[in-house]
Order: C-alpha cells, then structure tokens, then sequence
C-alpha cells in the first residue's frame, strides 16, 4: 500500500511539472514539452486501467520506466547536467579557495543532516 501511494506522488508530482515546466523553463524545446504531455497522457491512461483493475501495477511501471529513459529522456538529462555544471561554475568563480571549501563542507552537512 505504501508503494503504490508514493507511486501515486510521484504521478502527480510528475504531472505538476509538466504543466508548469514551460513557465519554469521558458527557453525548453516545444518538441520536449510536447513529449511530456504525452507521456503524461499515458501515464494517466495506464493509470485509470491499473485502478479499474485491467493493468497490473508491474507493467505500469514498467512502462512508465521505459518512457523515462527514452533517448529523448536521456539527451534532456545530459543537457541538464551540463547547465548544472555551468550555474556550479558562476556561482564558485567569485569565491577564493577557503570559501569554496566552507560551502562544500556546509553543504555536506545539509546533505547529512536530511538523509538522517
């Protein structure tokens, strides 16, 4: 039960970002934003046919598992990590060395205290 409601979450917090991804993200391709209605389109179907009980909860997720690493998904993962790697850039070029090294260890610390 636990599964399925944070499977449920995720549903629709992935719904969520598509439709506000292009306010957040104005310079995203159309092409990418149309792809993430539907895929959107076909998780909510999948899901209605998961609750009537016609789909089983594997195959849902497996299906909802393949959409995501389709070599669009992945082409938008690794353009994200470059934009990351660029904003990680900025943001340490004003920084001396000593600086950079207390906001490594204060981020650690962030990162510890929220996994605990």
């Amino acid at each position: 039960m636990l599964h399925t409601s944070v499977a449920s979450g995720m549903v629709v917090a992935y719904g969520v970002l598509v439709i506000r991804l292009h306010a957040g993200i104005p310079g995203m391709p159309k092409a990418f934003i149309a792809l993430g209605w539907l895929f959107l389109a076909i998780v909510l179907v999948l899901a209605v046919l998961f609750a009537v009980g016609f789909y089983t909860l594997t195959a849902f997720e497996l299906v909802a598992g393949i959409l995501a690493l389709t070599p669009a998904g992945v082409d938008v993962l690794a353009d994200a990590e470059v934009r990351v790697d660029r904003v990680r850039a900025r943001m340490l070029s004003g920084l001396s060395g000593d600086e950079q090294d207390a906001l490594a260890a204060g981020l650690a610390a962030c990162a510890t205290a929220l996994s605990d």
